[in-house]
């Protein structure tokens, strides 16, 4: 049975532990050992389970691989050869832990059983392929669980920075289209590894391009105060000095939030890390510029995290205050959907009032068609940004206005990264700042 069927249950996720990403292959993600009627199996039974995800961009056949809660016996229950043990790429799959003793049975909703069940104590759990090789296990065992509580894989994730302000790059403003030829189905021959771009202009502090025509920016670039459900205060800051609030934030001790998942790590600058919250009924997040500073806010970005869907904001307002008591709703967002992981959605609104507070109030009392968990919310960032005047100076390294000035209305940029081994790639992410529009090649 598909991870669909079960999107509406309303259980409460914690982490188990953390596991490594960069090499991927099919996980035990969730289980819940003590199921009192969080998620019905096709026999009206609350049975325990499990479930499984394909994370590989594979197909994945589960036929004669096994599961087992006993470590001396890996082949304890062995998957049937049924529609429902093909893993497409990213998908889910929910086993019931039922100790079903008939072999390869399926149950009127399509739900497959194991011939053991899962011991609330905390027990080993496996998962191990056609030839008896782990791929996935608890050991020595999950920890002790709890009535009602499903408990998932907390990924660690590791970034490599492969372009940023160092990174050397080469651009040409095109005279004409020769540049765009192609052979039958292949890319523009600029795009390509092997073009030479020896006689393109070189830009040595960073691949930004472009130039600006806007004001001054302000001689200082106020800070704020980061307010995360009253708990505690962190620095944020506009550092480049282009309207967009963010920072290096670090902190812990945050009650409903695991080690390292707190939450300025939605104000840190990056989607790689998210701030998770486990018991985020009346949880709002809070910005205040320091010195009673007034900015004027109209329009902010929200990225989902690295996994759960589920978890995912699904309503909020934005609300501004110049006071910290009296609050005007300026943004108020409904029934939102992010459709991928990482993936940042920009919300723009009309709003010519300044404001010293900023909060954002999140919903996680959902509908039922909605797929998120009640219990659970999560994001990896938020970006505030503010309609002061500035310009782009800081981020443009190859000013192309003289290029321009000559009738001249496109760039092509070439920037060069090397990766010593691809396959310890799990994903790969571009952060883009523009105001026109631009199309991606990699590697043509």
């Amino acid at each position: 049975m598909s991870r669909s069927a079960a999107a509406n249950r309303r259980s409460r996720i914690e982490g188990l532990e953390p596991r490594h990403v960069l090499s991927v292959n099919v996980l035990i993600t969730e289980l819940m050992a003590s199921n009192g009627g969080q998620l019905i199996d096709g026999d009206g039974a609350s049975s325990d389970w499990l479930e499984i995800y394909n994370p590989t961009a594979e197909t994945v056949d589960l036929a004669g691989w096994h599961l087992t809660d006993d470590a001396a016996q890996l082949d304890k229950w062995t998957f049937p050869d049924v529609a429902q043990a093909v893993l497409e790429p990213g998908s889910y799959l929910v086993v019931f832990a039922s100790g079903q003793l008939s072999d390869g049975y399926v149950d009127a909703a399509g739900y497959l059983h194991a011939s053991f069940q899962l011991a609330a104590e905390g027990d080993y759990l496996a998962l191990s392929d056609g030839s008896l090789n782990v791929v996935h296990e608890f050991a020595p065992q999950y920890p002790p669980q709890r009535r009602d509580v499903s408990y998932g894989v907390v990924e660690n994730v590791e970034t490599l920075q492969l372009v940023g302000p160092s990174t050397l790059s080469r651009a040409i403003t095109p005279a004409d289209g020769s540049l765009d030829a192609t052979s039958p189905g292949a890319s523009p021959i600029w795009t390509l590894p092997g073009f030479d771009d020896g006689a393109w202009m070189t830009s040595v502090g960073g691949p930004g391009v472009g130039f600006d025509v806007g004001e001054e920016p302000p001689p200082d670039a106020p800070n704020g105060t980061l307010l995360p459900e009253g708990l505690v205060g962190a620095d944020f800051t506009d550092p480049e000095e282009d309207g967009a609030y963010n920072g290096v934030i670090d902190a812990g001790g945050f009650p409903g939030s695991p080690a390292g998942e707190e939450p300025p790590k939605g104000l840190d600058n990056t989607v790689a890390t998210k701030w998770l919250a486990f018991e985020p009924a009346g949880t709002y997040y809070e910005f205040h510029f320091d010195g009673g500073v007034q900015q004027i806010v109209n329009a902010y970005t929200i990225s989902s995290a690295n996994d759960v869907p589920n978890r995912d904001p699904y309503s909020w307002t934005l609300s501004g205050s110049n006071d910290g008591v009296s609050y005007t709703v300026i943004d108020s967002r409904d029934a939102q959907d992010f459709a991928t992981r990482f993936e940042t959605r920009l919300y723009e609104f009309q709003n010519s009032l300044p404001f010293t507070y900023y909060r954002f109030e999140f919903q996680t009392e959902y509908g039922v068609t909605a797929s998120n968990f009640t219990g659970a919310l999560q994001m990896s960032e938020i970006e505030l940004f503010s309609s002061q005047a500035f310009n782009l100076d800081s981020l443009v390294d190859l000013d192309l206005e003289s290029e321009w000035a000559v009738d001249r209305s496109s760039v092509y940029q070439r920037v060069e990264f090397d990766v010593a081994d691809p396959a310890t790639l799990g994903a790969m992410w571009l952060d883009m700042q523009y105001n026109d529009g631009f199309v991606a090649y990699l590697n043509g």
